[in-house]
């Protein structure tokens, strides 16, 4: 249950930043974008049972797969999930 919670955590982060457009220079957003370094969005937080602000995250590539397992990045950052309705 723990490992559930802490995936739970890493896709939502991932989809934050999936989000948040392309990145250039580091995980720096990139320059004519029009996006803030940084900024507060609104997740739902299980745990509190309401909604939390929490900021934004940018990460390289090179970051993100030096900070999740092989498993976690192919599923938040590839989108590496079975094909629609093969289950």
């Amino acid at each position: 249950m723990k490992h559930f919670f802490a995936l739970l955590v890493v896709i939502i982060f991932a989809f934050i930043t999936s989000c948040s457009g392309g990145t250039s220079n580091g995980g720096t957003p990139a320059a004519g974008t029009g996006e803030a370094k940084s900024g507060a969005v609104k997740l739902y937080s299980a745990a509190k049972k309401g909604y939390v602000m929490a900021e934004k995250v940018f990460k390289s590539k090179a970051e993100w797969r030096q900070l999740l397992t092989p498993e976690q990045y192919h599923v938040t950052r590839e989108a590496g999930t079975e094909r629609a309705f093969s289950g």
